[in-house]
């Protein structure tokens, strides 16, 4: 348990050369192997003694950082995960943990589209995640117990401003501790990730902020309508204008709050959805700040081009879908 302690707290000491890119511990070695070495190089008056000794100690650097430093991993693990996860000793059999890591496994892999299903998956990781961590510890070994911490404390990572990104980065972490901890399954969900995390990311952060947008515009059109309809209603420009209010107040929130434009190598797709979002949203400030519609018998039809504006992107994200 101490060498396992003693292993993850170098991990998290490592720190990248600014100058050659390696890895290095900072409090084993004053820098990586290639700035030892060139520090080190000896002057052609300086005794062979001396040049040994220096070899010796870059010979030592090197060992440390081929046993502490990164692994070549490939996009998707290209995170550590947990800084406290340790493999067991040997594996457990996961059958008897079937129920609680398919309970996990249903949230963390569940089709979320969006804030409403995140922030219920959210709860429902968390709690999974708790419940998962006590079985380990209630039936597992106490070799396991350091493990089982890490399980209870994916759902630590759910907190109020979980996010898309957050969630990839949760399902990455179970990923990488089911291997190490439990022996294969055939129930073990095997979820289909296609793309990188980043591709992943933007698609579901993108599709929620057109559903989110396309419910406003809804919201609007059909408020407007009704104020046409109730022509006799005593209160109904109070009634329009507090409603306007708060409409263009919840527009501006969204559009402040929205996901960071993809760069310029980004899908094509998920490109032109950014877009056509971004022409939507200002055609959707425009009718949260005017009222001349409202003198039109069908009002809500003018609500129609913001609202295909939107779902020319959702065509546009499905072309992008990783």
């Amino acid at each position: 348990m101490a060498d396992n302690e003693e292993w993850a707290e170098r991990r998290r000491r490592m720190v990248k050369c600014k100058k050659h890119g390696l890895h290095f511990d900072p409090k084993m070695a004053s820098g990586c192997t290639l700035c030892l070495k060139e520090s080190t190089k000896a002057p052609p008056q300086r005794p062979p003694q001396v040049t040994i000794i220096l070899l010796c100690i870059l010979g030592m650097a090197f060992a440390a950082y081929q046993i502490f430093g990164p692994k070549q991993v490939d996009e998707e693990d290209s995170y550590l995960g947990p800084p406290d996860v340790a493999e067991a000793p040997s594996r457990l059999d996961a059958e008897p943990y079937r129920q609680p890591i398919q309970a996990l496994e249903r949230a963390l892999f569940a089709d979320v589209a969006d804030e409403f299903d995140l922030s219920s998956a959210g709860a429902s990781i968390a709690n999974s995640a708790r419940s998962l961590g006590a079985e380990i510890r209630r039936l597992g070994p106490e070799a396991a117990a350091e493990s089982a911490a890490a399980v209870a404390g994916l759902g630590e990572k759910v907190g109020d401003t979980f996010s898309f990104r957050d969630l990839e980065q949760v399902k990455g972490d179970w990923l990488q501790i089911r291997e190490h901890l439990f022996t294969p399954a055939s129930w073990f969900a095997r979820p289909s990730r296609g793309g990188s995390r980043d591709q992943r990311v933007a698609f579901a952060e993108f599709s929620a902020l057109a559903d989110n947008l396309q419910s406003l515009l809804e919201e609007g059109a059909a408020e407007a309508q009704s104020y046409v309809d109730s022509a006799d209603f005593p209160d109904r420009d109070q009634r329009w204008e507090e409603f306007q209010a708060d409409w263009r107040q919840r527009i501006s929130e969204l559009w402040r709050n929205q996901p960071a434009r993809p760069g310029a190598d980004a899908d094509p797709g998920l490109l032109l959805a950014a877009q056509r979002l971004g022409t939507a949203f200002e055609s959707a400030r425009s009718l949260a700040s005017g009222s001349s519609y409202l003198s039109s018998g069908n009002p809500a039809l003018l609500f129609d081009p913001a609202l295909k504006q939107v779902e020319q992107a959702r065509q546009s994200l499905e072309e992008a879908r990783p």
